[in-house]
């Protein structure tokens, strides 16, 4: 499915914004924001109970046109199998919350919940870290097993309208695990075109892997000769604003450049990043064909414990988050929220709105923002101006990113 580039996809981690990313692209018009990305183990309670509206109709015979209808028709869908909570605990057990995940994935989530109740927690985590190694060394292995729980995550993707295929493969942090994905990646592609599914090659990294250079050197060569028309990346956790990150900032740069040589040399190979972060607005203009974060931008899990009822509002102009005592200041000394959005100047009164209305509100505003973003980075390659979107990013509070983007 064409989409126009540089493209924003939202990831959707509850059926709250599925709905409300149905009805945004209902009522607004960002051609720009016009994907959206779904975990694996959120697709059976956000995605599946909806599919039976592909098939409702009118007293006339026709199709009815609901929101979600003209989603899965027109919006490019992708189902992230998420396998970095196999590591992570944050959503670990959401594997094993349906009898639909893949077979693998939910016993794997199940055992870990066996020994974390026998365990203290330190003994625990070594265990679950031999375990994971284990899991992923079998994987590796097994040809039988790689194939079953690839056919399985497809099945469920594909049942939940992706429009592309991806490989359940492990967090990468070595050379080892990187060869294990690589095989998941085989696999998925094989079995993809047995489907009639457009497979990609999806990668998914631990944020330490940027410091390995053999291992990014491994990577890039792989991608240049991988024949994937979408190649997909992911690198868990990673913000290249924090002070500590020098090395991995030059790495990510290198990575950015390479990327755009590869497509320079064949124009139909296609990059799509996944949880940005604050990486999004360089990787769209150096390399990234699509870029993908949360609905808000605030890509790190959630720890345990009720999130606040006013969340945090993004700021186009500075590029950061802001908590919602300093948009209330904001909105005392300017009269008004600063951004030309139709959701902020529809804000007269921050005391008026309910914590419902700004729980849309700022997750549409973000949506806006990022269609202006995109609308620069296009600009920029257009005009064979790179300086534009450069001076976007020297102008924020993000500035320390702007060595990401080459000088012209």
């Amino acid at each position: 499915m064409a989409f126009p580039t540089p493209h924003f996809a939202v990831l959707l981690r509850s059926r709250e914004e599925f709905d409300l990313f149905i009805q945004m692209k209902r009522q607004q018009a960002l051609k720009r924001v016009g994907s959206c990305v779904v975990r694996l183990f959120d697709a059976p309670l956000m995605v599946i109970p909806r599919i039976q509206e592909l098939q409702q109709t009118t007293i006339h015979g026709t199709y009815l046109d609901t929101g979600f209808r003209s989603l899965a028709r027109n919006a490019l869908v992708f189902v992230d199998p998420a396998t970095e909570y196999l590591f992570y605990e944050n959503s670990l057990q959401e594997f094993a919350s349906s009898i639909t995940m893949p077979k693998a994935l939910r016993e794997y989530a199940l055992s870990c919940a066996r020994q974390k109740e026998k365990l203290p927690p330190d003994e625990y985590a070594k265990w679950k870290a031999a375990f994971h190694r284990k899991f992923w060394t079998e994987m590796y292995e097994d040809p039988k097993r790689r194939i079953q729980l690839v056919a399985e995550t497809l099945d469920l993707e594909l049942k939940s309208i992706a429009k592309v295929t991806m490989a359940p493969g492990p967090l990468i942090d070595s050379q080892q695990l990187f060869a294990t994905a690589v095989k998941m990646n085989d696999v998925t592609r094989q079995l993809s075109r047995t489907k009639a599914a457009e497979p990609s090659t999806y990668l998914l990294f631990h944020k330490r892997a940027l410091s390995d250079d053999r291992l990014m050197d491994d990577v890039i060569s792989y991608i240049e000769k991988d024949d994937s028309p979408l190649t997909i990346l992911k690198f868990k956790g990673l913000d290249l604003t924090e002070s500590e990150r020098i090395n991995e900032r030059e790495a990510y740069k290198e990575l950015l450049l390479q990327l755009s040589l590869i497509r320079q040399k064949n124009p139909t190979r296609g990059f799509a990043l996944f949880e940005a972060e604050n990486q999004t607005f360089p990787s769209a203009t150096v390399a990234f064909d699509l870029v993908s974060t949360s609905y808000t931008g605030q890509d790190t899990d959630v720890g345990f414990g009720k999130a606040a009822p006013y969340g945090k509002w993004y700021d186009p102009k500075e590029m950061i988050q802001r908590d919602f005592g300093q948009v209330q200041r904001l909105m005392r000394t300017n009269g008004l929220l600063p951004h030309g959005c139709p959701v902020c100047r529809g804000i007269t009164s921050l005391g008026a709105i309910t914590a419902d209305g700004w729980y849309s509100d700022r997750r549409t505003h973000y949506c806006f923002c990022m269609q202006e973003f995109m609308e620069i980075i296009s600009r920029a390659i257009k005009e064979n101006n790179v300086e534009l979107a450069r001076e976007k990013i020297v102008n924020s509070s993000i500035a320390v990113l702007r060595s990401l983007i080459p000088r012209a």
